[in-house]
């Protein structure tokens, strides 16, 4: 009888896992967005600046800004995906001041503007 309850339970945590890992969404899709925006010179980063940025409605740290648009005040289209991070610089404490990092996002497309 002990056997056949060991055999049950084996099953069921089985069943239970499978369930949740097939119920977990594989691809989540990513909202891209596209604003005119103005990059911004924030100082370097070795020296508590806070890199390049990018200047909108809000601030936002790229992580694959290409050198060719690493111009300050340059005026730009950019199309991008945000991630799920916060970028902090200077003295910004990550743990004291969690509201005050910047957004950091993927730029898909970017052009200057005219």
């Amino acid at each position: 009888m002990k056997t056949w309850k060991y055999i049950f339970i084996a099953l069921s945590g089985a069943f239970l896992t499978s369930a949740l890992i097939l119920s977990c969404k594989k691809d989540r899709e990513l909202k891209s967005y596209t604003f005119d925006a103005t990059i911004k010179d924030a100082g370097n980063v070795t020296a508590d600046g806070c890199g390049w940025q990018l200047i909108a409605d809000s601030t936002y740290h790229p992580v694959n800004l290409d050198t060719r648009y690493q111009m300050n005040g340059l005026r730009v289209n950019v199309t991008y995906h945000k991630l799920d991070n916060y970028y902090y610089c200077g003295n910004i404490a990550p743990a004291m001041f969690a509201r005050l990092g910047i957004p950091i996002i993927v730029i898909d497309k970017i052009q200057v503007k005219q």
